[in-house]
């Protein structure tokens, strides 16, 4: 893993960046590691989010770690 490298930042910031980066890489891995559901995922929406779905060509995903 690469560490973050901003020589503007104050050595007390860029230490708390680059443990933020290490955890978010193994973060990242992890999700990559665990198996794909076996089946289908499906949500309903309203027809105003499905309009904003195809207008702006994006979709977003969400984990309820709950």
């Amino acid at each position: 893993m690469s560490e973050f490298v901003d020589l503007s930042l104050r050595a007390p910031l860029a230490a708390s960046v680059n443990k933020y980066h290490a955890w978010m890489q193994g973060e990242l891995l992890a999700d990559q590691a665990r198996p794909t559901p076996p089946s289908p995922l499906y949500h309903y929406t309203g027809e105003a989010t499905l309009r904003g779905i195809l207008e702006h060509q994006k979709l977003r995903c969400f984990v309820d770690n709950q």
